[in-house]
């Protein structure tokens, strides 16, 4: 099973970095799911191995995270327009001028559902500014008893993110689930 894992890992590293030369703005994210998902299978030695505290208020070993090109796309959005400058305020909220895009809705989870569609549940969305490299942004996360309690769910199957790399530094990372009851 590990070596499976570790064969995927490298795959989708490769194919994460290889298309950082056509948008410069997210080359580390595919080095963050990859910190996340070796996270996700063994917390305690994650962190005891890196000497982090770990703030989660339960855990144990996960799944491994897919990817969902839906939830990149919108964490790009939501970044790009943070960074931009044009909201009033740095938060989950969609920016007032693009509600109208989410059917009237400035609602992060109105903003999520709309990308990735009907059947997906569950949506938790994170903001972290001034951070740069993922190391550092997912040691933030998982000092973080929310932030620990969302990226370790055993509950949510998928992750998309995007970080801009400006002189703010924006991150916004998202996940949902299919498991949706009734």
């Amino acid at each position: 099973m590990y070596l499976w894992f570790w064969i995927r890992c490298a795959i989708f590293t490769w194919a994460a970095c290889s298309g950082a030369k056509k948008n410069p703005l997210d080359t580390s994210i595919g080095k963050f799911y990859l910190e996340l998902n070796l996270f996700r299978l063994d917390p305690h030695g994650y962190t005891a191995d890196r000497g982090w505290h770990l703030a989660c208020s339960s855990i144990s070993g996960n799944e491994t995270l897919q990817v969902l090109s839906a939830l990149e796309e919108s964490s790009a959005f939501h970044a790009r327009t943070l960074a931009s400058g044009e909201c009033p305020e740095i938060r989950h909220d969609t920016c007032p001028q693009y509600c109208h895009l989410f059917g009237d809705s400035c609602s992060f989870l109105d903003r999520i559902y709309s990308y990735v569609g009907p059947g997906y549940c569950l949506a938790q969305e994170v903001l972290i500014m001034g951070k740069r490299k993922p190391e550092v942004i997912l040691q933030d996360l998982i000092q973080s008893q929310g932030h620990c309690d969302i990226i370790s769910s055993d509950r949510i199957e998928f992750m998309g993110g995007s970080l801009i790399k400006d002189e703010h530094s924006i991150f916004v990372f998202a996940v949902v689930s299919d498991q949706c009851s009734g």
